[in-house]
């Protein structure tokens, strides 16, 4: 119990947050920033308010349609890419639409 306790006030800490967890990335992001060990840089409530997480009809508008990520997956593999790296390739595809 004491280790917990000395890790939370120890700034050279980092919190780790697993892979494994199957959560969106607007909660993992907002966890971490309620978590920032700075209250100055942790988000106001009207920052939370806003936050994308609590807005997943935003989240819906950003995504690409089920018939675009099919052309694009075909698209892909037919230009010599890899099954295994097609999660990277729509991620970085995603991105740069942003």
């Amino acid at each position: 119990m004491m280790q917990k306790l000395h890790a939370i006030t120890n700034p050279n800490y980092q919190i780790q947050f697993p892979d494994t967890v199957q959560t969106s990335r607007a909660l993992l992001d907002v966890i971490q920033a309620c978590l920032h060990r700075n209250p100055l840089k942790r988000p106001t409530i009207a920052q939370l308010l806003e936050h994308d997480f609590l807005h997943p009809d935003r989240a819906m508008k950003e995504m690409m349609p089920a018939e675009d990520v099919g052309q694009f997956v075909q698209q892909f593999l037919a230009r010599g890419g890899q099954v295994q790296d097609i999660e990277a390739a729509l991620a970085e595809f995603m991105q740069q639409r942003r």
